[in-house]
Order: C-alpha cells, then sequence, then structure tokens
C-alpha cells in the first residue's frame, strides 16, 4: 500500500457542489480551517496531522468507524478546499472481477452526478486488480480506484480547481439522494481490526511499541511468518520495516510509527 492518501460513497454529491459558505474578510487561521475541513468527513474522524504551508493548511485525520484516512487541504485566503484525498486502511484490490466497467462508473456518479469520464481502466499487478477512472465534474477534478469485487471506493484524489464557493457539509450514508444509483453488489471485504490512533502504547508517548506493529502487521497476512521488524526513518518520520514470508510469498511493509497505519505493502513471489 502505498502513502498516497487518499468517505466511502456518501460524501461527494454535495460535498463539492458550487454552494455558498462563509468568506473570510482576512485570512483563515489554521483552527478556521480545521473546523472547515471536518465538515466533509465523519464526525468520529480524529485529527493526525497538521502542516502550514505558504499558501494553504494540509490536514490529516483518520476515522475509525469507516476504517479510512483522509487528507485535505483548505486555501488561506479564501478559506475553501481545493483538495480532498481519501484512502480506506486496507486500500488493497481484488483477485477476481465481479463488477463491469459502467457498474464501477456508477460509483463515481453515485457522487458526482454530472462527472464526465476521461479514462476508465482495469489495472492488473501482479494479484491485485483494481479499476482506476478518471473523471471531471464542473472544476472539479477526480481520481478513483474501484475495487473490482465489492464496488468499494478504495482511494479518492480529488482537485477543486478556480472554486468560487466552499463546499457544503456532507450527508450521512443514510441521507445520501443518489445511494439508490450506485449498483448491487457483494459487500466490502473484510479489514483487519484498525489500531486506535493515536497509540501510547509504549515508552514513547508518540509511537506505537514494537509488538504492536508486529501485531498490525501479522493482521495484514494472518499467515505468513514475520521475519524481519526494525525501527527505522523515512524522511525524518519513524517507520517501523519489515518483511513476512508464506511459501514463495514475501510480503515488505512499512508502518507509520506515530499512527500505524499501513504505509508500504509489497507482494513478491519467488518464482
Amino acid at each position: 500500500m502505498k502513502l498516497k492518501r487518499v468517505m466511502t460513497g456518501f460524501m461527494a454529491a454535495t460535498m463539492f457542489a458550487a454552494v455558498s459558505t462563509t468568506v473570510f474578510a482576512a485570512e483563515v487561521t489554521s483552527q478556521q480551517a480545521q473546523d472547515t475541513a471536518k465538515k466533509y468527513i465523519p464526525t468520529d474522524s480524529v485529527l493526525l496531522t497538521s502542516e502550514t504551508k505558504m499558501s494553504k493548511y494540509k490536514f490529516e485525520f483518520y476515522s475509525k468507524t469507516r476504517q479510512e484516512y483522509y487528507d485535505i487541504e483548505i486555501n488561506k485566503a479564501t478559506g475553501k478546499m481545493t483538495d480532498f484525498d481519501s484512502e480506506l486502511f486496507n486500500d488493497v484490490g481484488g483477485t477476481s472481477v465481479t463488477i463491469t466497467e459502467e457498474q464501477a462508473k456508477k460509483y463515481v456518479t453515485g457522487e458526482f452526478p454530472s462527472a464526465e469520464f476521461t479514462r476508465v481502466r482495469l489495472d492488473r499487478d501482479d494479484w491485485e486488480i483494481e479499476y482506476e477512472i478518471s473523471f471531471s465534474s464542473g472544476n472539479v477534478y477526480g481520481e478513483y480506484t474501484i475495487h473490482p469485487t465489492s464496488g468499494a471506493i478504495l482511494k479518492r484524489d480529488i482537485k477543486i480547481l478556480n472554486s468560487t464557493a466552499a463546499p457544503n457539509a456532507t450527508q450521512t450514508p443514510q441521507q445520501n439522494n443518489n445511494q439508490q444509483t450506485v449498483p448491487t453488489t457483494p459487500q466490502v471485504p473484510q479489514t483487519p481490526q484498525v489500531p486506535q490512533v493515536p497509540q501510547n502504547n509504549s515508552g514513547n508517548s508518540s509511537l506505537i511499541s514494537y509488538d504492536r506493529a508486529k501485531q498490525i502487521a501479522q493482521s495484514m497476512a494472518p499467515n505468513a511468518t514475520l521475519f524481519k521488524l526494525h525501527l527505522d526513518y523515512d524522511d525524518g518520520r519513524p517507520v517501523y520495516e519489515g518483511e513476512l514470508r508464506q511459501g514463495r510469498t514475501e510480503y515488505d511493509f512499512e508502518i507509520d510509527a506515530y499512527t500505524g497505519r499501513v504505509i508500504e505493502w509489497d507482494v513478491d513471489y519467488d518464482d
């Protein structure tokens, strides 16, 4: 799994519609921007990181109930959202295909009814299969990754260009007026139990423990044997790196040592 992160099928239809909201006369504060960002994610979402850049604020949230991460960028000058990424905790594709391209597209139009598709393709990478869909809808440009069996939206990468008004708050799954447009498919694949965010069960008040990292890694491949696990630093950020093996299959992974998130998950086969 790659950390280019990324609401499962319930937020974007109203979320990115061009409706009015407060326009701040002066540059918005970090707290105002954070309050704006929270309007577009589940109420149980926890703030993981925040970053102040030259022209925007960037926030990362995690929802335990949805097992989903969100990256949101807010323009400092306008107080409006410009980027929205989401990624399911276990964002791997499938091993078979049971939904068609047209069905996969309906998971996008369920959120963006006026979406115009620029690319729809079935991507195959070893055993992992997923739909990659690019589209535009007004001033919104998006890329979705769709599970080929369940239709789960594994990732979203959404950009709002030249927005003259900030989007409105999202609906709940039960309130989604576009839900009926989504085809009936099997349930979303089960994901491993995710850690509390953040964990404080090591001697360090910021990092998760070695045992917790081992538990997270093992949950991704329950029948595999752990061969390596150590704490390292990637661009200055602490990560747990390790390797699992099951027969001829080798799993290499990195786990964010602050949040417990699996940020890399590579599968190799020994011929």
